[in-house]
């Protein structure tokens, strides 16, 4: 086995085209014209180019490019790490919406209730195993493997691509690296052959038309390597008066960020690899659809947990530092069984637990009463005085209360909180004078400090008491004033 090298090569693959596209397209061998090493002003390089005219007057480009086994690096796969590192990033973030989305429907009130450290390491934690997830799923996917020869053609449009390989550059047919080669240059309708030093050339692929590679790719115009040399000589006094512009404060910090920064973090997460195949990823895409979407997923996890407070706004509408339990009363209704439930889509709060919330709440209020006992009715004076000073309680107190009914007569006030008590209901009664109403009133429950659950509370303490025999009136909400 002789050892060819790229020049070999490529003087050998040249007359097989011709002869190739004799037969298929049956073309005048007059209009043909052929070059090797060729350039364009885009910076793509073809180590061969065949054009002729087909009997339909149109120009058909043929190109190829020629391997031997000093330039094994053109037609072997490296891994593209900064795609494969970018669908890192946006599997974690993608994990972290998803479960966060559930997060927001299942509990608002618990993420809500998160501090923002809380936020930030439960974010973190979350994007951070899905980013190794993939990272160790999805390494050796074929997605990411990348060839140089191919990712060159994909740059720009021809009518046919070749690779025409050096019979050592691969030492089996089964070698890993030949097949996966051949495998890109199928999907993609690149042409294949091996060239021999003593045998002709075996086609192992023909190009195709067909593949997805000639899709928005445009024409280039192409010159010989020797042609380019004599227009730089040519241009050498228009070369030397050109200055370099100077770097904006942008650029020169995009530099300091990259090289300080994002080079050596994506250094530390790839493994090492030869730095002349690094010079092959120089068609690297600017991925902008992974920049995209993981621009919306930061948008969409951002936004979820808006809506997490927002929630927490509705639970905490005055911010209060305790949300009391009612006594136990004969009902099946199962809003006395879990606590008040704000809406079809909110878990049930439970009574009697305070939610810490950094904000300094209003004072605990203890129930009073001006119901005496029975068999010892009080005095008219400790009767005014104690509704007097409860009032001031309840004004200093603030928030919404509940009034059941309002009286002229502490005596009617107090029979009405009796029939309320007798039934199960915590009621009392106080003089409004303090409040700016003249009379009685006869209070439901406690003070709240939403408006939101103050009129909910309203609504349920009149289907009970209706359902309860008494006499209904309209539980009315009165906000305190200040």
């Amino acid at each position: 086995m002789a050892i060819l090298n790229e020049n070999d090569v490529k003087s050998a693959f040249l007359p097989f085209l011709r002869e190739f596209y004799r037969f298929r397209y049956e073309y005048n061998p007059l209009t043909a014209k052929s070059s090797l090493n060729n350039v364009s002003r885009d910076g793509y390089i073809a180590d061969g180019l065949l054009q002729f005219q087909k009997q339909d007057n149109s120009t058909f480009t043929c190109t190829f490019e020629a391997s031997s086994k000093e330039s094994i690096q053109e037609v072997t796969f490296t891994q593209n790490r900064t795609l494969f590192l970018w669908d890192c990033i946006t599997s974690g973030l993608l994990l972290t919406a998803f479960l966060l989305s559930i997060l927001s429907i299942a509990n608002p009130v618990w993420l809500a209730g998160l501090t923002l450290a809380a936020k930030t390491g439960l974010t973190g934690g979350l994007i951070l195993i899905g980013f190794f997830t993939w990272y160790f799923l999805a390494e050796n996917k074929k997605k990411y493997r990348s060839i140089y020869a191919i990712e060159q053609f994909k740059q720009y449009f021809a009518d046919d691509q070749w690779i025409a390989l050096a019979e050592d550059v691969f030492p089996s047919p089964l070698h890993p690296y030949l097949l996966e080669l051949k495998d890109q240059c199928i999907y993609n309708g690149i042409g294949l052959a091996i060239v021999y030093s003593d045998q002709p050339v075996r086609l192992i692929n023909a190009p195709s038309s067909l593949g997805p590679i000639h899709k928005n790719r445009k024409m280039v115009n192409w010159i010989t390597d020797t042609d380019l040399y004599q227009s730089l000589s040519s241009n050498a006094k228009a070369a030397a008066a050109y200055q370099t512009p100077l770097s904006t404060p942008i650029a020169r910090l995009t530099t300091v960020v990259n090289q300080c920064l994002l080079s050596p973090l994506f250094k530390a997460l790839s493994k090492n690899v030869n730095p002349s195949s690094i010079m092959l990823t120089q068609f690297s895409k600017s991925y902008r659809t992974q920049k995209v979407v993981a621009l919306l997923l930061i948008l969409i996890i951002g936004a979820l947990y808006y809506h997490a407070d927002s929630k927490k706004e509705v639970v905490y509408a005055e911010k209060p530092t305790q949300i009391y339990q009612p006594e136990n009363i004969n009902s099946n209704s199962p809003e006395h069984k879990d606590g008040f439930v704000l809406n079809e889509t909110e878990k049930p709060i439970t009574y009697g637990k305070t939610y810490s919330t950094g904000e300094k709440g209003l004072p605990k209020q203890e129930p009073q009463t001006i119901t005496a006992p029975q068999n010892e009715p009080p005095s008219s004076a400790q009767s005014n005085s104690t509704a007097t000073e409860f009032c001031q309680q309840i004004k200093q107190s603030g928030g919404w209360y509940l009034q059941d009914s309002k009286f002229n007569s502490a005596s009617a006030a107090n029979k009405r909180v009796t029939e309320l008590q007798n039934k199960g209901f915590k009621a009392d009664a106080f003089n409004s004078t303090c409040l700016g109403e003249p009379g009685w009133v006869v209070r439901l429950d406690f003070n709240q400090y939403s408006d939101k659950i103050a009129k909910f509370m309203a609504e349920d303490y009149q289907r009970q008491i209706t359902a309860s025999g008494l006499k209904a009136n309209n539980v009315i909400i009165k906000k305190v004033p200040i």
